[in-house]
């Protein structure tokens, strides 16, 4: 299981960087921009993972468990999912596939683990004595654990990839609308997120193994902060690292502060006055905007 666990570890960091390359790849390309949300979600996902699997702070049977449920949501993932592709493509491989599933269910069960019943054809948890772990991972959970205060990058992340009607007017135009933020914003937005996973799995290092990663982690919050000064022409942030994690997960600036919400000079100007009337209290919903100052 161990050798197992370290092969699915190798593959989530491939997953994390083959993705952080292919943002790198678009934004020295200039086009497709609407493409990043997407491609960072699926590098935070990867992190988010890891993270979760292999977190150093909880019990080693927990963590023992989180192993095995990630390894039984391989088996069952493959189950659900080959009942859906036709026999053309699935041929005979659907008895040998639920044979695998059994076979892994019972080796659980000798082993002392207990499995709840069945439900919509997957396994709902596991348990191992008093500790219980569920066998699909959830990540929403997971972003605002690890990332903490960066968390929000997890859910624009998550407009851009199920193309929410709330997410696309800020990253694409429509026939005769502009799109509500610019590239430089979207940009900043997506490289965000890259740098909160970076600093996740920089804590997760420190963790493991002892070694110091916090001048590592300050110069990732340096990159931050000299990125949203860049992106949306603000003064460059003063607060230090310490202080910016002690926000949590759900920190919100005071309400009368906007300066997150209003766009960058360079940005489309038909999103200010709906922001200003926003705050006047007059009517007109305030734009969705991608910039979460570093403030």
């Amino acid at each position: 299981m161990a050798d197992e666990s370290l092969e699915d570890g190798v593959r989530l960091l491939t997953v994390a960087d083959q993705h952080a390359v292919a943002m790198e790849e678009l934004l020295e390309l200039g086009s497709a921009f609407a493409a990043l949300p997407t491609l960072q979600r699926g590098l935070l996902e990867s992190v988010l993972t890891l993270c979760y699997v292999h977190d150093p702070r909880v019990a080693s049977e927990r963590t023992i468990l989180r192993m095995l449920a990630r390894s039984l949501d391989m088996f069952e993932g493959s189950q659900r999912t080959s009942v859906k592709f036709p026999r053309t493509v699935i041929g005979d491989r659907k008895q040998q596939i639920e044979s695998a599933v059994e076979g892994v269910r019972e080796m659980f069960t000798r082993n002392g683990v207990n499995l709840a019943p069945e439900l919509q054809g997957g396994t709902p948890h596991l348990s191992l004595g008093t500790i219980r772990e569920n066998v699909k991972f959830n990540a929403t959970d997971a972003a605002r654990d690890y990332l903490g205060v960066d968390a929000h990058h997890w859910d624009t992340g998550s407009g851009g990839t199920h193309s929410k009607s709330w997410f696309l007017p800020s990253i694409t135009a429509g026939l005769t609308e502009e799109a509500l933020s610019d590239e430089v914003e979207l940009m900043a937005a997506s490289v965000l997120g890259v740098l909160a996973a970076g600093k996740a799995l920089l804590r997760a290092v420190a963790s493991h193994t002892g070694h110091d990663t916090r001048a590592e982690q300050e110069g990732v919050f340096r990159r931050e902060k000299a990125l949203v000064h860049y992106s949306s022409d603000t003064e460059f942030s003063p607060i230090s690292l310490s202080d910016y994690e002690k926000r949590p997960a759900a920190w919100k600036p005071k309400t009368h502060d906007f300066s997150v919400l209003r766009p960058a000079p360079r940005a489309c100007r038909n999103t200010y006055p709906l922001i200003e009337n926003a705050a006047r209290g007059q009517s007109g919903p305030p734009a969705p905007r991608l910039m979460f100052s570093v403030r």
